[in-house]
């Protein structure tokens, strides 16, 4: 079971190319990964790295699988494994601040509603953390970090932190 949940926002070249890289290491022994540096990095392998969100706001990419995604137009990474279906689709972000003028005439904005990106985030989490006893406690966290990170540091104090 994946132990790193990593949500993308972008699914561009970058993101063709890690999760390509974690398809593609995620198969090798820690001996034949020429071409990372540290194959395993506390104790972690790109096995253990599990994408469960991806945004983007391209029309070419919303919609579909981030394994078809990633190498949709205008994306030009080069193809070096394949990419079984992930599961997760790309859903459409929030464009806060536009196009730059070097994109406006390359990214073809959906018009598909944005995603609520909080919510797919927590869906995400939770994803990785049903089979985890503490996956609760840091859905939670999630859910409101201030008032959680504050009612733990008075538990701590206190000594009746769980």
């Amino acid at each position: 079971m994946p132990k790193i949940g990593v949500a993308l926002i972008g699914v561009g070249n970058c993101s063709s190319a890690l999760l390509q890289g974690l398809q593609y290491y995620g198969k090798l022994e820690s001996k034949d990964s020429i071409g990372v540096r540290n194959p395993t990095l506390g104790g972690l392998t790109p096995k253990d790295i599990q994408v469960v969100a991806a945004f983007d706001v391209d029309e070419r990419k919303v919609g579909k699988d981030l394994s078809e995604a990633i190498f949709a137009s205008p994306n030009n990474a080069p193809r070096v494994a394949e990419v079984p279906k992930t599961g997760v689709t790309v859903q459409k972000g929030p464009l806060l601040d536009g196009l730059g003028k070097s994109t406006q005439n390359v990214v073809i904005v959906s018009s598909a509603a944005d995603a609520n990106v909080a919510k797919a985030l927590k869906i995400g989490c939770a994803t990785l953390s049903r089979q985890d006893q503490k996956g609760q406690s840091h859905l939670d966290r999630a859910s409101n970090p201030p008032m959680r990170l504050q009612e733990e540091r008075v538990q701590e104090r206190e000594g009746t932190a769980t």
